[in-house]
């Protein structure tokens, strides 16, 4: 490594417990792909390549291992949202901690307070047309 790569881990090495094991290679790769490369660009080359084919076949279809880690599966479960639920979660899902339980969740609420807002505003408008109706009666 070279400059800025090379001071981060200079320092991130500094900043560990006196004692600390070493890294593995694996352990390294995804704190300098975290560090370095955006998790968005991340998401956006793993549409890219999942959009590849291979004759007739999707990548997912000959690849299935592609789903191998939390990050795809949650990938997977938000692709296959409805049009309205799919930015709310890609953007819960670009925390940390967030896991496929917690997405899904996410997604069922997103769902339930919609339906609730639409039930609210279908409600308000028969209690609306009711008053109406009455004040037509009254005049008449």
């Amino acid at each position: 490594m070279t400059g800025y790569a090379k001071k981060w881990w200079r320092d991130y090495l500094l900043t560990r417990p006196a004692g600390s094991p070493g890294f593995t290679l694996d352990q390294f790769s995804e704190l300098f792909i975290e560090k370095f490369l955006p998790i968005t660009l991340r998401e956006e080359r793993r549409r890219q390549f999942e959009r590849l084919q291979e004759g007739e076949i999707t990548v997912t279809q000959y690849a299935p291992s592609i789903v191998a880690t939390m990050r795809d599966r949650i990938h997977m479960f938000i692709a296959g949202l409805a049009l309205e639920l799919i930015e709310a979660c890609a953007t819960a899902a670009l925390q940390n901690s967030m896991d496929i339980s917690r997405i899904q969740e996410f997604a069922q609420n997103i769902k339930r307070d919609r339906r609730r807002q639409q039930g609210t505003e279908r409600t308000e408008s028969w209690q609306r047309k009711r008053i109406r109706f009455a004040r037509s009666q009254e005049q008449s």
